[in-house]
């Protein structure tokens, strides 16, 4: 409950306003990346943890501020979670992890990028993280399939630059999946590491009009 854009305001005296940093990438995707002219589409960014910003009727919904923490949402794993729930979505499907449950198996710490290229190469353990990170991201976007319905599904963050491959076999994980829901079209997002960046000069913008 700490009012801090009140507080930054009074100490920089320049109009601030407090977003979440995947809801301003949302803004972002939608206003300038890959998402534009989209009427109904989720984001999803893949970093350190897992996260999405909704669109619905051509705007961001965010309605409230836990609307979009998709990473916790339950999958059937044990993992913990420091949310302080276990099996949380985030916990299989997102960069870290991919690096934490990577080097638990094998004493190795390499960043969620190296270990979704390496599971190319014919290394198990790689192979059955990025398997199973790929059928988590799939069934998340399948229950996302059966409510909202999106047209096109934006992946973003730091795995989403990893090339083709994760999209590729997001898509055909999602071909076995869904079934009478629509399928969406996953695209990659063009802006790279500076998609929440755009979007917090976006929300600023709009909001001073």
């Amino acid at each position: 409950e700490l009012p801090i854009a009140k507080m930054v305001q009074a100490a920089v005296k320049k109009p601030v306003f407090l977003e979440h940093d995947v809801t301003a990438g949302g803004v972002a995707e939608l206003e300038v990346g890959v998402a534009k002219g989209v009427n109904r589409g989720v984001v999803i960014a893949i970093g350190t943890a897992l996260a999405a910003a909704f669109i619905i009727n051509g705007e961001i919904f965010h309605p409230h501020p836990s609307v979009g923490e998709v990473g916790h949402a339950p999958l059937p794993n044990n993992r913990p979670c420091v949310c302080g729930k276990t099996g949380c979505v985030e916990m299989t499907v997102s960069g870290g992890a991919l690096q934490r449950n990577f080097e638990s198996l094998t004493g190795k710490r390499l960043t969620g990028e190296q270990i979704v290229a390496l599971s190319q190469t014919g290394d198990h353990h790689a192979k059955e993280l990025v398997d199973e990170f790929v059928h988590g991201l799939g069934f998340s976007i399948t229950w996302l399939a059966s409510t909202i319905a999106p047209e096109v599904v934006v992946l973003a963050g730091g795995l989403a630059t990893s090339g083709d491959f994760l999209s590729n076999a997001l898509d055909e994980q999602l071909s076995e999946m869904i079934g009478i829901q629509l399928k969406p079209e996953i695209r990659l997002s063009t802006l790279g590491g500076n998609s929440g960046c755009i979007g917090a000069g976006l929300v600023a913008h709009n909001r001073m009009k």
